[in-house]
């Protein structure tokens, strides 16, 4: 099973926040997003915090189906643009994972 999902796989309910730090954070974001939506979290509520984010750029191509809450530091809250779709994050998702999660 894919490192990404993995801990997500046997979740039956979504969390209240999803925090991400370690490997392939950009796809374990999208995979976190994927989980909430796949378990009928509204999209405006869903919260996703990624850590040593601000310091790394190659990071921020998620925004291209995010926004930035609120950072601190190193830390960043995201959540869902308005019109991200979750064919567009599964999409996304798929593609980092194909890539090597594009590190």
């Amino acid at each position: 099973m894919d490192y990404t999902i993995q801990s997500l796989a046997t979740e039956p309910e979504p969390f209240d926040i999803y925090m991400v730090d370690g490997r392939y954070r950009v796809a374990s974001a999208l995979a976190s997003f994927l989980h909430a939506l796949s378990k009928g979290m509204p999209k405006s509520q869903i919260r996703v915090f990624i850590h040593d984010y601000m310091n790394r750029p190659h990071y921020h191509k998620i925004e291209q189906w995010t926004d930035r809450v609120e950072n601190a530091e190193l830390l960043v809250v995201l959540k869902l643009k308005e019109g991200a779709t979750e064919d567009q994050l599964a999409a996304a998702w798929e593609s980092f994972v194909e890539s090597d999660y594009s590190k």
